[in-house]
């Protein structure tokens, strides 16, 4: 029986309903064999994880171990198997339980965690990505980062009990935090997302939808924390990534300048059309 999933691109949220990502939507069995809808080249698959299109498998464990998601097994023994983490069985995958259970180092199956620590660890890992790494170069070499102001946050206290507020969550999925690496998570983007954009070129959005947050929380993802230059909104509409870098918090520093250059530059090494646009803080729908 096939279970329809979107592109998953975080390992703490398995899959979202199909609708989500029109046009770039998977339907995946629990185990992760999927029918693809769509016309667009998928990258990120099955629990966030980066699918190998020539062997249809995923190296876990930065290429550890192979898993096979049409065998629903590991292509080779564990090395903890069979008497340490690994289990008896050394070619099982997730514990026999992949709802609940995920394998990112491919030695022993885990519970899955939604919690923030969790998406910072998952943002840190996609952001050393060979897509995010090439797709940062490609903004140093066009933009002097060094050279552009580090935008001032006009209320700072509010960052604090923002993050305080989503750290006592024991599941944030539904805010999906996420650093951009690919642009499969940008054309999945129909209700504006908000976005912060680093002096490291990192790229990091999250759906206030479900829960409201300050574009300054966004930064708890940043891995070195060198302070944001952009911030604003960004969705997908007739094949282009829209941007907007007005953001409230940040106006203040902001104002009179167009922030928003890098993160077109970044957008379009990623293989995407992408469009500024200056909407006093309303996302064009």
């Amino acid at each position: 029986m096939q279970i329809d999933r979107a592109i998953e691109v975080d390992s703490a949220h398995r899959g979202v309903s199909k609708s989500a990502f029109p046009g770039a939507a998977v339907s995946y069995s629990p185990y992760g064999s999927h029918t693809r809808y769509g016309k667009h080249p998928m990258t990120l698959g099955y629990d966030g994880e980066y699918l190998d299109h020539h062997t249809q498998a995923y190296h876990l464990g930065q290429g550890y171990r192979r898993y096979c998601p049409s065998l629903m097994r590991f292509a080779s023994p564990d090395s903890l198997s069979p008497f340490r983490r690994g289990g008896v069985n050394a070619y099982a995958a997730f514990g026999n339980h992949p709802i609940g259970w995920t394998d990112p180092s491919g030695h022993a199956p885990q519970k899955k965690i939604k919690n923030m620590q969790s998406y910072k660890l998952r943002a840190t890992s996609m952001n050393r990505s060979t897509d995010a790494l090439n797709a940062r170069e490609s903004v140093r070499k066009k933009h002097d980062l060094s050279k552009i102001p580090v935008l001032q946050d006009s209320a700072p206290h509010e960052y604090a009990e923002y993050v305080k507020q989503f750290q006592a969550m024991p599941d944030v999925s539904e805010s999906s935090f996420q650093v951009v690496v690919n642009g499969s998570q940008v054309r999945g983007i129909r209700k504006p997302h908000k976005f912060v954009f680093t002096r490291d070129a990192e790229l990091i959005i999250g759906d206030e939808r479900f829960v409201e947050f300050a574009h300054p929380m966004l930064n708890f993802f940043s891995e070195n924390n060198p302070g944001v230059i952009s911030a604003g909104y960004i969705s997908w509409k007739n094949d282009n990534a829209i941007v907007s870098d007005y953001s409230g918090h940040y106006y203040l520093s902001a104002a009179g300048r167009m922030t928003g250059e890098p993160v077109i530059t970044y957008l379009k090494a990623l293989g995407l059309k992408a469009k500024l646009v200056r909407s006093q803080g309303v996302m064009p729908q």
